[in-house]
């Protein structure tokens, strides 16, 4: 389970994050969260005691059935703290490497050489533009593009920014199955 950040934002009671949280725990699978720039809005000591595994800037390895490697490298909000993926890959083991970073720009704004190291990056933040007219708006829509070599989901997340409702762009969650 993987969160790109967003999980909350001012004005949100933290009991309403504490019920979404322990809705996913009910899933059963690890939960890795980077920080989004809403969450850094909020309470973000009290959003950290309730969560599993925080990767910001930091990364965690995962063994799969086959004995192959992943390593999940989150990166921190890079509105409000660095996002330093050479932090995040020091003593990384991966043969597959999954980026989650809240804002797509932060991949984009990497080297080339540190965007080649990168199979498969995770975002947010952009909510599809929220508010598009005749498919228009401030932010790109999200979707899975290819950029180079690497694959680049950008949801749109379920949430909103400051007006409570969403135009021409559609709330999403998703499920990604990796067969290694």
């Amino acid at each position: 389970m993987l969160s790109e950040g967003t999980l909350t934002e001012k004005g949100v009671p933290l009991n309403r994050t504490k019920e979404n949280i322990k809705r996913l725990k009910f899933l059963h699978a690890p939960i890795y969260f980077v920080w989004g720039n809403n969450d850094y809005e909020a309470d973000p000591e009290a959003i950290y005691k309730l969560l599993c595994e925080v990767l910001a800037n930091a990364h965690h390895n995962i063994t799969t059935e086959n004995n192959g490697s992943i390593s999940v490298l989150g990166l921190d909000c890079c509105y409000y703290k660095e996002a330093r993926l050479d932090l995040a890959m020091e003593n990384s083991a991966g043969e597959y490497y999954i980026l989650i970073t809240h804002a797509p720009k932060a991949f984009y704004e990497l080297t080339t050489e540190d965007q080649k190291n990168i199979n498969l990056v995770l975002a947010g933040h952009t909510h599809g533009g929220q508010i598009r007219i005749f498919g228009f708006g401030l932010y790109q829509k999200g979707g899975l593009e290819r950029y180079d070599k690497t694959n680049v989901l950008v949801s749109e997340g379920y949430g909103y920014t400051g007006l409570p409702f969403r135009l021409g762009t559609k709330a999403e969650c998703h499920v990604i199955t990796l067969k290694c």
